[in-house]
């Protein structure tokens, strides 16, 4: 069978996913939905089942548990899946061209499948998920952070980087930032809170939405690098916790804390989620690794190498921009992604002429942002010189300082002559 031209065994016919693409306002929704192509067969690695792993693997940006101790699932931001413990695979975006990075996973209720959300806001389903709507398509004011679904699994809220909420299937609506005059492009992550969502900043403020309060706000925890996760503890119960990129995490409204990690990851953090109790939780970084506290079990971890591909950098740092308050789209389109693909191609390593690889091109500058010296990168994370998340925080606070956004750092470079550029240094100074 053909579906858009592209030919499907049977096979992958049960694993096939579907996506819509619309809605232009905060309300409820309905879509036609359209199949697209998804990996046939699942392959077995270590404790679970998934994508085959090789060395230009894209970074982990999402995570989900499931009811057992030890069962989760890891997303990719090319839309692979990898399944540990009891969690079962369904199938996956990878292979797939998407318009955007994957950005989350959110399992349904009875663990029998998942979502995965992208931040153009395109849904795709798996095993029992239904397809209720998206945001794909659509022209958005900011990118889309999270997909969390509702208790009974039969919609989901969208949310996006100003706190914007979008609802599908059953989904009510119960409020948004912009809707009480809160602006903001640094929504980083949103989970299911009782009956209704809570939604994080990177600076690590929770607002809460339900049906008996519109709009809870939780005291700012001013976490030293961007918070990047949420997550709750059991559905009955009230209890919160947010992980900042480095792995630190902060109990709010009665979550026991069970502990944080003691050094700076090799990737940076990602997501976090509760366990099967309320005495755990699991954070995840982009190389794959599972830090499980408290009571949560270990499943197994799949390993992404830090020398990532141009195409898995730019899907991974995409995700990382509301880290920094620059959650709308044209940050991206008009701002990083040109920027950093005229001064390296989004290579980690230094390149020379139209030929990708680690050989000096004398500019002086090395690495995805073109640091010079480079050393200078070992201040944001392990192994700056191999380490494409090292570099891309470094380069990324770089801009954030001299330049405020991607956009005015783009600017700057586009007016300037090739041998000076965005990144001012003593060496492109004297030139």
């Amino acid at each position: 069978m053909k579906v858009f031209g592209r030919s499907l065994s049977l096979a992958a016919l049960l694993l096939l996913p579907t996506i819509g693409a619309f809605l232009t306002a905060e309300q409820p929704a309905s879509a036609q939905h359209a199949p697209l192509g998804a990996r046939s067969t699942p392959y077995v690695i270590c404790c679970g089942g998934g994508e085959p792993v090789d060395p230009s693997s894209a970074s982990i940006a999402g995570f989900a548990e499931t009811a057992s101790d030890g069962g989760y699932w890891e997303v990719g931001t090319d839309g692979s899946v990898f399944s540990f413990g009891d969690a079962q695979y369904y199938g996956s975006m990878a292979g797939v061209s998407l318009n955007a990075p994957v950005v989350g996973l959110a399992a349904t209720p009875d663990y029998k499948g998942y979502w995965e959300v992208g931040a153009d806001g395109g849904v795709f389903t798996f095993g029992d998920a239904g397809f209720y709507g998206s945001t794909g398509g659509t022209s958005m004011n900011a990118q889309v952070v999270a997909l969390v679904p509702t208790p009974d699994g039969k919609g989901y809220w969208e949310v996006g980087a100003d706190g914007g909420v979008f609802t599908f299937g059953d989904a009510p609506y119960y409020g948004s930032l912009p809707g009480n005059g809160i602006g903001t492009d640094s929504v980083t992550a949103a989970v299911q809170y009782q009956d209704g969502y809570c939604m994080t900043t990177s600076d690590g403020t929770v607002y809460c939405y339900e049906p008996w309060c519109n709009v809870c706000q939780f005291p700012t925890q001013n976490t030293p690098t961007p918070t990047v996760g949420i997550a709750t503890t059991d559905y009955h119960n009230s209890g919160i916790w947010i992980v900042d990129r480095n792995g630190q995490v902060y109990s709010l409204n009665g979550g026991n804390f069970e502990g944080g990690l003691s050094s700076q990851p090799n990737g940076p953090i990602t997501a976090i989620a509760g366990g099967p109790s309320d005495s755990g939780y699991t954070m995840v970084g982009a190389d794959g690794t599972v830090y499980p506290f408290g009571d949560n079990g270990y499943g197994g971890e799949v390993s992404v190498n830090s020398e990532l591909s141009p195409a898995n950098a730019q899907g991974i740092a995409r995700l990382m921009l509301p880290q920094y308050n620059w959650g709308t789209p044209s940050q991206w389109s008009n701002g990083l992604d040109p920027l950093w693909q005229r001064e390296s191609y989004w290579w980690w390593c230094e390149w020379s002429g139209q030929q990708p690889g680690c050989v000096g091109s004398g500019s002086g500058g090395y690495g995805i942002p073109q640091a010079d010296p480079a050393s200078q990168m070992a201040t944001a994370g392990p192994n700056y010189m191999t380490n494409a998340w090292t570099q891309m925080i470094w380069g990324l606070g770089y801009i954030q300082g001299k330049y405020a956004d991607p956009i005015a750092a783009n600017i700057k470079d586009q007016n300037c002559n090739p041998f000076c550029g965005y990144v001012v240094t003593q060496t492109k100074a004297k030139r």
